[in-house]
């Protein structure tokens, strides 16, 4: 047990500092199998939907795609990855493939709202979705649930 939190913590700290590849390194396949941690699990899926979004900034649509793809491969309750894979069929006016992607995003954002419903994130990525849907009056309920949540969360004023 103090393995797994000792690998845990670095993880994290790692995930942090930026450090996705070492995450990666960190979390062989072996060690995740041996220790079936769920937490370890999602942040090996963490490390790599960031590889992926550097990627899609790079406009590397095709590694970036890799990448969230590894995510889900991870953990596949990785809302994320599904709604980042989202926005790239969306770049690419697959739009079929990405309402597919983006309801399966939504189906992980509303069971971690299940869990904890003061946890803001969920509530304003669900409202992206839902916008790139143009689903316009539920992306502006989620928002508004966002800033129920918290008042102070900027990213769901943004989105409005």
């Amino acid at each position: 047990m103090a393995k797994l939190k000792e690998l845990l913590n670095k993880a994290q700290s790692l995930n942090k500092d930026d450090e996705y590849q070492k995450v990666i390194d960190l979390l062989t396949d072996t060690i995740l199998k041996t220790l079936n941690s769920a937490d370890l699990y999602a942040e090996k899926a963490q490390a790599f939907n960031s590889l992926g979004s550097t990627y899609y900034n790079l406009e590397d649509y095709d590694k970036a795609k890799e990448f969230y793809n590894k995510a889900i491969e991870a953990d596949p309750n990785y809302a994320h990855a599904y709604y980042n894979l989202g926005l790239i069929y969306s770049d690419r006016k697959e739009y079929d493939k990405a309402i597919e992607f983006y309801n399966k995003a939504i189906e992980f954002y509303n069971k971690a709202i299940e869990a904890d419903p003061k946890y803001t994130l969920p509530y304003n990525n669900l409202g992206l979705a839902y916008y790139y849907l143009k689903k316009y009056d539920k992306a502006i309920e989620f928002y508004n649930k966002a800033i129920e949540a918290d008042p102070n969360y900027a990213s769901a004023y943004y989105n409005f």
